[in-house]
């Protein structure tokens, strides 16, 4: 019966023990997501002409870019209040 016990406490151990390394990884992913979302906004800013002095894009493509921009700028704002809501040691923002 002793053995029994003792293979049941390991693995709860070890699944603890993958439970806590998720939930690191995950306050990481929330983190990399929004970063990408932040940079996919970014690269659509100077595809658009946003950086760049010397570009000039005809008013079609450069409307184009500035949606595709604000689009990646709202799903990064709407993923950090999520994850701000969801997550108690949120390691984004002001948690």
């Amino acid at each position: 019966m002793i053995t029994v016990q003792r293979v049941h406490w390991l693995r709860a151990r070890a699944q603890s023990g993958r439970w806590n390394e998720e939930a690191i990884l995950v306050g990481y992913e929330m983190q990399w997501t929004v970063k990408y979302f932040e940079h996919q906004a970014e690269e659509w800013d100077q595809l658009g002409g946003a950086g760049n002095e010397g570009t000039v894009l005809a008013s079609g493509p450069a409307a184009y870019a500035a949606r595709k921009a604000a689009m990646w700028r709202w799903l990064a704002n709407k993923a950090t209040k999520r994850f701000i809501e969801v997550h108690p040691n949120c390691p984004l923002g002001d948690c």
